[in-house]
């Protein structure tokens, strides 16, 4: 969604967020089914290497759904 006018920074950090959710919170399928959609899809090439922890907190999924425009 609006892909093409996202910067690439923005786009790698919401990848970072959505790998780090997706191996953190096991118990979250329907993440870790969206994360595996973007790599079959060619979204994603490789998993990020996160050099820094990604505090799961309702801040980072209420921005990350925000830059979405889902919220």
């Amino acid at each position: 969604y609006l892909g093409s006018r996202t910067s690439d920074r923005v786009k790698k950090r919401c990848i970072e967020l959505i790998y780090s959710w997706s191996e953190g919170l096991p118990q979250k399928t329907k993440i870790k089914e969206a994360y595996d959609m973007l790599k079959r899809q060619g979204i994603v090439q490789s998993d990020p290497v996160i050099e820094k922890v990604l505090r799961l907190s309702s801040i980072n999924i209420y921005f990350f759904f925000y830059m979405l425009k889902i919220v």
